[in-house]
């Protein structure tokens, strides 16, 4: 008997009766200077504090989902953030960061950048601008590292608990820079 094949996609089965079909990649090149950020999956965001193992304060912001497809699988495929289940501290990767505005206290977005400096994934970016309450500019402006947590399913503090207790929650520690 002939090996297994693994069944084509439906972009494949379409491609060989005949019919054209586009994917995004297929159309890379002439996304040149195009926006992409809404053709992925989107999050919102909210502001926290926790404490360190050593019970120093840390800024956090947990990503809740905005768009049907974002949550937990969308986000282990396009980061390589830690399951966290609410104790002890993810580690650092320098190469999140979140942006912040210095001139009006707001935070801009939160990215991934690739080796040649460029960002590479953009998981979060302000809709608008929303000046941040001192206190946690100050400890932000401290620190300069923030716990980044998700996804919760609502805007809720207490959907963090839930989805760490469910074992739904990923976590990165991300570097701030400051714009």
């Amino acid at each position: 008997m002939p090996p297994r094949q693994r069944p084509a996609g439906p972009t494949d089965a379409l491609r060989e009766a005949g019919i054209k079909t586009f994917t995004l990649a297929d159309l890379a090149p002439d996304l040149n200077g195009i926006d992409t950020y809404h053709l992925a999956e989107n999050y919102g965001l909210f502001i926290g504090e926790t404490a360190t193992p050593e019970g120093q304060p840390m800024p956090m912001l947990t990503l809740y989902s905005e768009t049907e497809g974002a949550g937990i699988q969308d986000l282990e495929r396009r980061t390589d953030w830690e399951h966290w289940d609410l104790h002890g501290m993810p580690g650092m990767d320098p190469h999140w960061r979140l942006r912040a505005n210095i001139a009006d206290r707001s935070l801009k977005g939160l990215v991934h950048v690739g080796p040649d400096g460029e960002d590479d994934i953009e998981l979060w970016r302000a809709a608008e601008m929303v000046s941040l309450p001192a206190e946690w500019w100050s400890l932000l402006d401290q620190v300069q590292h923030v716990l980044v947590v998700g996804p919760v399913k609502e805007a809720d503090p207490r959907a963090v608990e839930a989805a760490g207790d469910a074992g739904e929650l990923l976590a990165v520690v991300a570097r701030v820079t400051f714009v």
